[in-house]
């Protein structure tokens, strides 16, 4: 239904505001590893990692040393 309005601000309308929201996990590492406890929770079984903003390099190793482990282990970021 969505393809047929074909242009792209028109598709964009239609999708709810917090669409985001249920599709990714962004902000400070405490959001992300609610989200992804979320996530887990609704026994999802695979993520993909894809940093966006001028430092991915950092942004993956925020991920590795600090929401990988606590998430691990159940504790906070």
């Amino acid at each position: 239904e969505l393809r047929a309005l074909g242009e792209p601000a028109a598709i964009a309308a239609r999708l709810p505001e917090n669409l985001l929201d249920h599709l990714t996990a962004t902000g400070g590492p405490g959001a992300v590893l609610s989200a992804l406890r979320a996530l887990a929770a609704a026994e999802v079984d695979s993520i993909v990692v894809a940093p966006i903003g001028p430092n991915p390099d950092e942004q993956l190793r925020l991920f590795a040393e600090a929401i990988v482990p606590a998430f691990r282990t159940g504790r906070a970021a």
